[in-house]
C-alpha cells in the first residue's frame, strides 16, 4: 500500500517532490500505512518533521507526522529541495523519514523528551548521529553523502549555515567510513 502522504501541495507538484518520497519510502517498508502530511512552511533548515501534537491522546496506532519543506523564499536558511540534485532530495528525504521511524519507536513521553533534549547541543547531535545512521543502514548512505556533500561545496548557504550542519550532523568523511563498513549493505 504505501505511504499515505495527505493535505499538501504535493500531489499539484509530483515530478518536483514526490518522486524522492517515493524512492525514499521504499528504504522503510515500516512505515507504510502511516500518515505522513507534507507542508510548506518557513523553517531554519531545509527539511524537518514533527509529529502531530494529537500524538499525546491518540494511540500509537494513530500517530500523523508533518514533513516541512522550507519554503521561505526571502530569508531562506538552509537549502532549497528544489537545488539538490534527485539523489541529494532521496537522502533527505530517508533522513527525515529515519526521524519517523525513531517516533514510531518510543513511547508519548520519550517523544517528549526528545523535543527537549532537541533545544541543547550535545542531544541534538547525538539525536542527529542516529537518525543519519539508520538511514545510512537502510542503503541510503550515497545519498546522504551527496546532500551533506552538496551543502558544504556546492550550495551557496550561508557559513552559518554550513557550520550549523558540520557540528549537529555527520560530516562526509563519518558518511563515508560508514558506508564503507556496511558492506553487506552496499
Amino acid at each position: 500500500m504505501g505511504n499515505e502522504y495527505y493535505e499538501s501541495d504535493i500531489e499539484n507538484s509530483a515530478d518536483k517532490y514526490l518522486l524522492p518520497f517515493q524512492i525514499a519510502s521504499k528504504y522503510y517498508p515500516e512505515l507504510n500505512g502511516v500518515k505522513i502530511g507534507i507542508a510548506f512552511k518557513s523553517i531554519k533548515t531545509s527539511m524537518a518533521v514533527r509529529p502531530t501534537l494529537s500524538f499525546l491522546y491518540k494511540p500509537k496506532n494513530q500517530r500523523k507526522y508533518y514533513i516541512f519543506i522550507n519554503n521561505g523564499h526571502k530569508k531562506i536558511k538552509g537549502v532549497r529541495f528544489e537545488e539538490l540534485s534527485l539523489n541529494a532530495q532521496v537522502g533527505l528525504v530517508g533522513h527525515e523519514l529515519a526521524h519517523i521511524v525513531d517516533y514510531e519507536n518510543k513511547s508519548k513521553l520519550k517523544i517528549v523528551k526528545t523535543g527537549i533534549g532537541y533545544l541543547f547541543k550535545n542531544p541534538k547531535k547525538r539525536l542527529e548521529s542516529e537518525i543519519d545512521y539508520i538511514a545510512i543502514e537502510r542503503g541510503l548512505g550515497w545519498q546522504i553523502y551527496d546532500f551533506y556533500n552538496y551543502i558544504q561545496n556546492s550550495s551557496e548557504c550561508s557559513n552559518k549555515y554550513k557550520k550549523f550542519k558540520k557540528d549537529i550532523y555527520f560530516s562526509s568523511g563519518e558518511i563515508f567510513f560508514f558506508i564503507y563498513n556496511l558492506k553487506g549493505i552496499y
